[in-house]
C-alpha cells in the first residue's frame, strides 16, 4: 500500500501550519518527518491518519490492503494513549475486541505481539507499573496486533532518555526487517532525529527536501519540485543508510571518565573526601497511612462537643450532648422502636439515593456525549442545583402526598444534581487522545463509550457519589 498526501494546507486561526504539502510513502519505506516544535509534524500525521481534516488537499491510500490486516492505517500516539485501568494485555486486547475474533485467537495474537516486543513477562502489569520505554513498546505491540499496512508514529520516542530511545529504535527497525512483520511493510514515522536516521527526513521548517530509505534504496525527493535521486544501500537491512556504528570508547560502563573528571554511573562512590550520598528530598507527595488518626479525631470532637454542651456553650436544644444522644439510642433499642425507625429511614435513603444516582448518571452522560443535550439541559441543571432541596418538600407533598413518595422524591432530588454535574465533568475530562486512539482503530461509537469514556469518567462519578451522599442524609434528618 501507498500513502499519498496531496497539496495539504491547514490553518489554526490565522496561522498557516501546513502549506501545500505533498508526499508519497511507498511500500516498504520508513519516512521520518523532522522539524522544530510547532512546525506541523503532528498535524500532518493526524491528517494522514484520518484524525483531522485538512483545510485544503487530501490524504490518499493506494494499493490493496494486506490480507488479514484489521486496521491498515494504524496510529501510535505521542503520549502512548494507554488505558490506565487495563493491563498490558488488556490494552492490546482492546483493539481486537470489536473485530469478532474468538477469545482463543485473541490470546494467541496478544501472546505473539508481546513476545515480539519483549513484554511477555509484563502481560498482567498496569501502565503505572511500567517505565516509559515499556509503555511505548505496549503501544507498538497494540499497533502490531491489528497487522497494519502503514504505521503512523507521532514523536513516539521524544519523551524518553537517549539510551532508551536508541534501544527502542533498534527494536523498531528489527521488527520492521523481521520476516514475521512482512504483512505490515509500509511505515511512516514522525520523530526528531533520534537514531532512526538523520537522513530519513522530510523537513517542514523552511526546507523542502525529503530523504527516505527502504531495504534496497535511499531516495532523495524535493517536495516542491518532485525531483528524486536514488542510490543503493550498502546493507540489506538498510540500517547503514541511516546510522553509523558507534565508536568504541575504550572503557567499561563501570569505570571513571577522565575526560570529564566525574564519576560514571556504576562506579564506586566513597563517602569520604567530600563525596556523600545524594540526600533524600521527598517521595513525590505520597501519603503515608496513619490509621489511628481518624478515630482519635472523632473521639476528640465528641469530647469537645460533650464539654461544650455541659458548660452551656453549646445549646442542648440545638445540639444535645453525645451522652444524651446515646441515652436516647439505648431507650429506642430497649423499646424495640429502633429497628422500625431505622428500617423506614434506610428504605427512603436507599431508594431515593439509588434512583437519583442512576438518573444523574444517565443525564450526565447525555450532556457529556451529545451537543444538543448539553445546550438544552446544562443551563437548567446549573439553575436548579443551588436550590435548597428541603425547601421543595412542601411541593413534593402536594405532588406525591404526605407518605413515603414525597420523602423519597426529596432525597432523589438532592442526589440527582451533584451526580449529573460529576458525570458530565468526568466525561469532559477523559483524555481526548484515548478517544482518538479508539477512533483510529475503527472502534464503534458504542465501544468507545463503553470501554473508554465510561471507565475514564468513573473516578469523577464515584467522587460525585461521595459529594451527593451528605445531601440525602441531611434531607432525611430534616424529615424527622
Amino acid at each position: 500500500m501507498q500513502l499519498l498526501l496531496r497539496n495539504i494546507t491547514h490553518h489554526y486561526g490565522g496561522r498557516t501550519v501546513l502549506d501545500d504539502i505533498s508526499l508519497t510513502v511507498d511500500d516498504g519505506e520508513i519516512v521520518c518527518i523532522v522539524g522544530p516544535s510547532g512546525c506541523g509534524k503532528s498535524t500532518l500525521l493526524r491528517i494522514a491518519g484520518g484524525l483531522e481534516k485538512p483545510d485544503e488537499g487530501q490524504a490518499l491510500l493506494s494499493g490493496p490492503e494486506p490480507e488479514g490486516s484489521l486496521n491498515p492505517l494504524t496510529y501510535i500516539f505521542q503520549d502512548f494513549a494507554l488505558l490506565p485501568w487495563r493491563s498490558v494485555e488488556g490494552n492490546v486486547s482492546l483493539v481486537l475486541e470489536d473485530h469478532g475474533i474468538a477469545a482463543a485467537e485473541r490470546r494467541t495474537i496478544i501472546a505473539d505481539v508481546l513476545a515480539r516486543t519483549n513484554l511477555s513477562d509484563f502481560a498482567k502489569a498496569l501502565p503505572r507499573q511500567l517505565s516509559g520505554g515499556m509503555k511505548q513498546r505496549v503501544a507498538i505491540a497494540r499497533a502490531l496486533a491489528v497487522k497494519p499496512a502503514i504505521m503512523l508514529m507521532d514523536e513516539p520516542l521524544s519523551a524518553l532518555d537517549s539510551q532508551t530511545r536508541e534501544l527502542l529504535m533498534d527494536d523498531l527497525v528489527a521488527l520492521w526487517t523481521a520476516s514475521a512483520f512482512q504483512p505490515a511493510t509500509s511505515h511512516t514515522t514522525s520523530t526528531r532525529p533520534c537514531g532512526l536516521a538523520a537522513a530519513s527526513s522530510f523537513c517542514l521548517a523552511g526546507r523542502d527536501v525529503s530523504v527516505t530509505w527502504s531495504r534496497s534504496t535511499c531516495r532523495l525527493q524535493s517536495v516542491s519540485t518532485g525531483w528524486r535521486s536514488s542510490k543503493p544501500c550498502s546493507a540489506a537491512s538498510g540500517t547503514s543508510c541511516v546510522r553509523k556504528p558507534a565508536k568504541p570508547t575504550g572503557r567499561s560502563p563501570m569505570s571513571h571518565d577522565a575526560t570529564r573528571d566525574v564519576p560514571v554511573a556504576g562506579a564506586g562512590v566513597s563517602e569520604t573526601g567530600g563525596q556523600r550520598p545524594v540526600p533524600f528530598r521527598g517521595g513525590g507527595f505520597v501519603h503515608r497511612p496513619l490509621g489511628p488518626v481518624a478515630p482519635l479525631v472523632f473521639l476528640a470532637i465528641l469530647a469537645v462537643w460533650e464539654l461544650g454542651s455541659r458548660s452551656g456553650f453549646i445549646s442542648s436544644i440545638a445540639l444535645p450532648a453525645p451522652s444524651e444522644a446515646f441515652g436516647a439510642l439505648g431507650d429506642l433499642f430497649q423499646t424495640g422502636m429502633l429497628w422500625k425507625h431505622l428500617g423506614a429511614s434506610l428504605y427512603r435513603l436507599i431508594v431515593g439515593w439509588t434512583l437519583g444516582s442512576l438518573l444523574g448518571i444517565a443525564v450526565g452522560l447525555f450532556i457529556g456525549l451529545f451537543s444538543l443535550a448539553r445546550a438544552g439541559l446544562l443551563p437548567l441543571v446549573s439553575a436548579l442545583f443551588p436550590v435548597p432541596k428541603i425547601a421543595l418538600l412542601p411541593l413534593f407533598i402536594i405532588w406525591f402526598g404526605i407518605g413515603e413518595g414525597s420523602k423519597v422524591a426529596t432525597i432523589l432530588f438532592g442526589t440527582f444534581f451533584p451526580t449529573v454535574i460529576a458525570t458530565y465533568g468526568g466525561v469532559d475530562n477523559v483524555d481526548r487522545n484515548l478517544i482518538r486512539m479508539g477512533q483510529s482503530f475503527g472502534m464503534s461509537w458504542l465501544s468507545i463509550v463503553r470501554k473508554i469514556i465510561v471507565p475514564g469518567a468513573m473516578p469523577a462519578i464515584l467522587s460525585g457519589f461521595r459529594i451527593s451522599l451528605p445531601s440525602p442524609l441531611f434531607c432525611l434528618w430534616r424529615q424527622r
